[in-house]
This record gives structure tokens, C-alpha cells and sequence, in this order.
């Protein structure tokens, strides 16, 4: 599904006051907490010919994990042609989407608990439908 590039914020479905956020201690890591409307909350989407950068304010993308035993999503910059830096989003039909990245074909998901400050993105081969729904609204 196509998606209109532009800077959004991107909102748990499951937990609508909960929203992706950059690291704001200069760590690599995207993390789900309470929407403050902060600017680190606030991300670039790109369109890459159908497939999609997420970019945080810094410049950093975020990507899936490679080798990483946690599972976590980062930010990180200097992957213009890595797959794990690239998203496809599935939309549910009712303003929800599935964030599915294009590296392994498993979907965003949070780890942890609904809303818990801080809990880890993963990219996740369970298909919980609840964890996996995220809104795209505009910033």
C-alpha cells in the first residue's frame, strides 16, 4: 500500500496515547512512549520507488535488526541500499497499518508491556494483530 511521504507521528493503535520515539540520550534505539508531541517523536517517511525510509529529526533511519539477539530496532545512518532500512506498509482498511520490513518480512511490533514507557520495537515473525497496528498521523 502506498503511503503519502511526509513527517508524521507514529501512533500505537492498541495504545493511542503511545507513539514511536527517537532516542533523545544519543542512543540508536526507537522506542514506544507516551505521545508528548516532542520533536523526537516526529518522523520522515520517504518513498524509495515503493518501499519506504523511516527518518527520525537526526537524520538516522530506522532499520530491523541484523544479528541482533534482542531483536530491537535502531536508528541508524550510511544503509541508503540496506534492506533493513526499508518498510512496506500494510494498511488494515481502517487507518491502521502493519509496518513490515522489507528484509524479513515480519512485521513492527512492540516488545513489552501495551504501555510501558520505553518498550523496545522489534520486527517480530509473531503476528500478534494487536502489537503490530500502528496510525500514521500527520505532524
Amino acid at each position: 500500500m502506498s503511503v503519502h511521504p511526509g513527517k508524521y507521528r507514529i501512533v500505537a493503535s492498541h495504545a493511542k496515547d503511545m507513539c514511536l520515539e527517537a532516542s533523545k540520550y544519543g542512543e540508536d534505539s526507537v522506542k514506544l512512549d507516551y505521545n508528548t508531541g516532542g520533536p523526537n517523536q516526529i518522523f520522515e517517511i520517504v518513498d524509495k520507488g515503493g518501499m519506504y525510509n523511516i527518518i527520525g529529526q537526526t537524520g538516522l533511519k530506522l532499520a530491523g535488526p541484523e544479528n541482533s539477539s534482542t531483536g530491537a530496532c535502531t536508528m541508524v545512518q550510511g544503509w541508503e541500499n540496506s534492506l533493513a532500512a526499508e518498510w512496506n506498509f500494510e494498511g488494515m482498511g481502517n487507518g491502521s497499518f502493519y509496518i513490515m520490513n522489507t528484509s524479513s518480512g515480519n512485521r513492527l511490533s512492540v516488545k513489552g508491556g501495551v504501555r510501558d514507557v520505553g518498550s523496545d520495537l522489534v520486527v517480530s515473525y509473531k503476528m500478534d494483530q494487536e502489537h503490530c497496528k500502528f496510525e500514521l498521523q500527520r505532524a
